[in-house]
């Protein structure tokens, strides 16, 4: 571009920061990447918690933890187009649209949770096999797993609503309720059940799927909050409309 020239001119005093613009992206951004890092320490602190059980129970916590991550590409990448797609009927005004984007992303993520979850429950040392050849850590990551991969049809309606949250605009309600259910739920029922005699890593791993469940309910009763609130707005404007026609007529 520099070499053939611009079409129009273009200098220093053209780069500056719009302020409505940078308010925007920070209002959606900041809460985005302040619940990513929130939630990699409470990962930090729960494989802490865990480690204190013994070497066995932390290998177990490592090899369950690369099979996760792979497992939930699926609703992540759902999630990350639901944001973008809602984004887009927002500014078209198409907002019943934007709402069959959420419930098609979580549709579509669910075939994957659904078949995840099912698969670690039947066949879980097929999976954990690949990553460690003693049979200690074997079997007692199966028992992780099998719990924990609970947690893929749980983040299914989860990463997609926070999809939809950022998409309208709302991804502070995605920082509260991620810090309520990780903070509030996770981290103390990892520690009590920790701290429980006779506990095993199944127990354990219930603790995820049970903080993505608080979650879920969180998104449920704002979206559902929301809409109704969006409802009766448009009821009153179709209400005002008519009043106003109506005196036109007479």
């Amino acid at each position: 571009m520099i070499k053939k020239g611009f079409s129009f001119e273009i200098n220093k005093k053209h780069f500056k920061l719009d302020k409505e613009s940078v308010k925007n992206i920070l209002l959606v951004g900041l809460p985005l990447s302040l619940q990513d890092a929130f939630v990699n320490i409470s990962f930090l602190i729960i494989t802490s918690v865990i480690n204190t059980i013994g070497v066995i129970a932390s290998a177990s916590v490592g090899v369950v933890g690369k099979i996760i991550m792979f497992a939930m590409l699926p609703p992540i990448s759902f999630g990350s187009a639901v944001s973008a797609m809602t984004a887009q009927n927002i500014g078209a005004g198409e907002h019943k649209r934007a709402r069959k984007v959420l419930y098609y992303g979580i549709l579509f993520s669910l075939i994957f949770g659904i078949f995840a979850t099912l698969y670690s429950q039947f066949y879980p040392e097929t999976l954990t096999s690949i990553f460690s050849n003693d049979i200690e850590v074997i079997n007692s990551s199966n028992q992780y797993l099998m719990s924990f991969s609970i947690d893929c049809i749980m983040v299914s309606f989860v990463f997609c609503m926070n999809g939809y949250l950022s998409g309208i605009g709302k991804s502070i309600v995605s920082l509260i309720h991620s810090l309520i259910a990780t903070f509030g739920v996770r981290i103390p029922l990892t520690y009590i059940l920790n701290k429980t005699a006779g506990v095993t890593l199944y127990e354990l791993g219930l603790a995820a799927p049970i903080s993505t469940f608080v979650s879920i309910l969180i998104c449920f009763i704002y979206l559902y909050w929301t809409y109704r609130k969006d409802k009766l707005n448009y009821n009153d404007n179709n209400i005002n409309i008519e009043c106003d026609e109506n005196t036109i007529l007479l």
